[in-house]
């Protein structure tokens, strides 16, 4: 797994210089300045079906090795598209998805990201301690 708020270079950097202190986390602490509620177009340039088939794949390989998956949506500032899909791939695969890619909290709250994909510091903190409450019912049943 590579961190989310990552790049090549601090990927490559990360290599070359493991950080202990802070478990692979890079804080962002800038803050976005955009209007509330602004949708842009998307231009992500994925190969979408190459990208379900891995997705699909990873799914059934982890299930075949009795790996405890559970698939989780991290939030975008007010996205233009939607993650239907991914929804419905965990529901035909009985997978666990946490899913706070789309949320009224975090659209509401535009300071809490660096940029519209990746919270800043503020947001991660915020995240983190949702993600885990929405992570606990599934970790009682291990």
């Amino acid at each position: 797994m590579n961190r989310f708020n990552s790049n090549t270079v601090m990927l490559i950097d990360n290599i070359l210089h493991p950080q202990k202190e802070n478990n692979g986390y890079s804080p962002l602490y800038k803050t976005m300045t955009i209007s509330a509620r602004k949708k842009e177009k998307n231009t992500d340039s994925i190969d979408c079906n190459f990208s379900i088939n891995n997705f699909k794949r990873m799914i059934l390989l982890c299930k075949k090795q009795n790996v405890n998956l559970i698939i989780a949506s991290s939030p975008r500032y007010s996205p233009s598209d939607n993650n239907k899909l991914i929804r419905s791939i965990c529901t035909e695969y009985n997978m666990p998805y946490i899913d706070e890619y789309d949320t009224e909290y975090f659209n509401n709250h535009p300071e809490l990201f660096y940029d519209r994909n990746h919270l800043n510091n503020n947001g991660a903190i915020i995240f983190t301690q949702k993600f885990f409450n929405e992570l606990k019912p599934y970790l009682k049943n291990l």
